[in-house]
């Protein structure tokens, strides 16, 4: 069998001591220093002074991957009515949606998850929204091939 020197032990190891990556490929660490790592990085968690806050990590994300800010979503949010803008309820869950435009990044609207979602598995095309449409009132659409 064959042996790998582990990068952060220093010792050398059967090649089995050491987790396989999706490329085929051995980590450089082995199974023991791997995981000694996730321990003490679980247990730096438990005692760290620093909380997280879901409520400012939402908004520090929606400014940072969307430019919009605290008042901009919360105005756009009154004008739709609290409703989400393609199915008009009111989104469960994880609550509301920023949408945008995947080519040019603007912000579009505020959705439920499940019309953000289904926009994105259209890759936000018309055309297949509009296929979807036809498909739902009639049945079977075109030559039947996905794109």
């Amino acid at each position: 069998m064959q042996d790998k020197l582990c990068a952060k032990c220093q010792q050398v190891r059967a090649v089995g001591e050491f987790y396989v990556r999706s490329s085929g490929h051995p980590t450089s660490w082995c199974k023991a220093c791997v995981r000694a790592r996730a321990a003490s990085v679980r247990a730096a968690k438990k005692t760290s002074p620093i909380t997280y806050n879901a409520t400012v990590d939402v908004w520090s994300h929606r400014h940072r991957r969307y430019g919009i800010t605290r008042e901009q979503f919360d105005e756009m949010w009154e004008e739709q009515g609290h409703l989400c803008a393609i199915c008009r309820r009111t989104p469960g869950g994880k609550g509301p949606c920023v949408d945008h435009d995947h080519k040019t990044g603007k912000v579009r609207g505020i959705l439920c998850l499940n019309c953000n979602h289904a926009l994105g598995q259209m890759l936000d095309d018309p055309d297949f929204l509009m296929n979807a449409i036809t498909y739902l009132e009639h049945g079977f659409v075109g030559d039947g091939r996905c794109s």
